[in-house]
Formats: C-alpha cells, sequence, structure tokens
C-alpha cells in the first residue's frame, strides 16, 4: 500500500496526526529539507507540504514534478496562503498539456 504523509509545522499538523497520518513535524528549513528527502526515500507516494516550507523546499518539490512519485501537494497557509500553490499546479499543468490553460 502506497505511504501517505504530512510535512509541517507541529501547530498546523496535529489535527492530521490525530487522524492517524503519518506526520513529520518540522519548524525550520534544515529540519525540513531533511525530512522530506528523508519521506522520498522511504517511498511515500503523496506527500502533503505545509505551504510555509515550501520556499525552503522549492527545489526539491520541482524536481518531483518531474517525476511520477511522490505528489506532492501544499496545504495552504493558515496566515492566508500564497499563490505558491496555484503556481505549482499551473507549471505542472503546462508540462503536461504543453499549453497554458490558465
Amino acid at each position: 500500500m502506497a505511504k501517505i504523509g504530512v510535512l509541517g509545522p507541529r501547530r498546523r499538523m496535529l489535527a492530521f496526526h490525530a487522524l492517524g497520518m503519518d506526520t513529520v513535524f518540522a519548524e525550520d528549513a534544515e529540519t525540513a529539507r531533511q525530512a522530506f528527502s528523508r519521506m522520498r526515500e522511504e517511498g511515500y507516494a503523496l506527500i502533503y507540504l505545509s505551504e510555509e516550507l515550501l520556499p525552503a523546499l522549492r527545489a526539491q518539490v520541482e524536481q518531483c514534478s518531474a517525476q511520477p512519485l511522490p505528489a506532492v501537494i501544499l496545504l495552504p497557509a493558515a496566515e492566508g496562503g500564497t499563490s505558491a500553490a496555484a503556481e505549482l499546479l499551473r507549471a505542472s499543468v503546462l508540462r503536461a498539456v504543453g499549453a497554458d490553460i490558465a
């Protein structure tokens, strides 16, 4: 069975943890990079990523978008997210379809 994990700050990830999901807490950029790499190595098929960690993980997330797995889904920031999730989705669609459909 495919592994699904959630990566983000403890305060935001406790609800996912309570639901029994594989939850990895990361409060800073270095911890997030290490955790994301470990999740990829452990074969997670889907990684939900808290949007506030995206600046630290952008290069790794973009590498993932060129491969079938893992799929990375951004969870909008609680303070009103940025357009980062929309930008990544747009880039993925552009790569898949070959045209900007937005």
